[in-house]
């Protein structure tokens, strides 16, 4: 785009684009964020144990890594 010429008084940037996207951005982990200290304080009191709900949380998180590896690797979900 910068190699082509514009009629007199139009320009093309991606300045506006690219800060959209940074905000967009910016949005989205801050509404991840608290939906997972949300869910993280109805587990914690529904057990009544915060501990019970960072195990819960945390070995979810392993368990979806630990499968992606192993179908990676061939274990698992392989068909033959």
């Amino acid at each position: 785009m910068n190699s082509m010429e514009f009629p007199y008084g139009y320009t093309w940037t991606m300045s506006e684009w690219a800060e959209r996207q940074r905000q967009q951005s910016r949005e989205f982990l801050v509404n991840l964020s608290l939906a997972l200290l949300l869910v993280f304080a109805v587990m914690a009191g529904l057990f009544e144990s915060v501990r019970q709900a960072i195990g819960l949380m945390t070995s979810r998180k392993l368990h979806n890594c630990c499968k992606q590896r192993t179908y990676r690797m061939g274990g698992k979900g392989k068909r033959r």
